[in-house]
């Protein structure tokens, strides 16, 4: 016959699942030592939006001046 395990005290066991969540905590350390950081994009999102925004202003500008072209000679075309 096989002899029962003696069973684990409640103190015994929290202090294995804190030596057990310890080593897990090192473990992920580790790991994100190892990992080579990467840039986090924000120059490439940066330069995106800034690009976007130019490009907003210019055909807002574009509109806006086709607008008044159109309003000046339909002033023109009024007065004649």
């Amino acid at each position: 016959m096989t002899k029962k395990k003696k069973k684990k005290s409640w103190k015994e066991k929290r202090q294995q699942s804190a030596i057990k969540h310890q080593k897990a905590l090192e473990a992920e350390r580790v790991r994100r030592e190892r990992k080579p950081r990467k840039s986090k994009g924000w120059l490439g999102r940066k330069t995106l939006s800034i690009t976007l925004l130019f490009l907003a202003l210019v055909i807002t500008g574009i509109y806006a001046a086709w607008q008044m072209d159109s309003m000046v000679e339909k002033t023109v075309q009024t007065l004649i």
